[in-house]
């Protein structure tokens, strides 16, 4: 006949070492979980900082090849039509007159 008190004890064991073996999994499983979410902050990190590198190059660029098209165009077609040379030349002359008594 097995003592009562002894099963008691022995399901209590049972029952603590399952517990420590849930907590040690789940420790093991937060620990994890920390790494997972610092490997993809510095993923972020660095995608974030490349991104903003070439964004800013890529917009210098783009603008500067807009601006050079612009004034190509510009000069061809003042080669082209003195009329053309006269007008553009006064429409510039005034608009940045107008904008520089804006900003005094």
């Amino acid at each position: 006949m097995t003592n009562p008190l002894k099963t008691a004890l022995k399901a209590t064991d049972t029952l603590f070492e399952g517990i420590d073996q849930l907590l040690t999994g789940a420790s093991v499983s937060t620990s994890t979980f920390e790494r997972m979410m610092q490997d993809i902050d510095m993923a972020h990190a660095a995608r974030s900082k490349t991104y903003r590198h070439t964004y800013l190059k890529g917009h210098i660029h783009d603008t500067a090849m807009e601006i050079a098209e612009r004034e190509a165009k510009t000069l061809e077609r003042m080669g082209k039509s003195a009329n053309f040379e006269k007008l553009y030349l006064h429409n510039i002359t005034e608009l940045e007159a107008v904008h520089a008594k804006e900003e005094a």
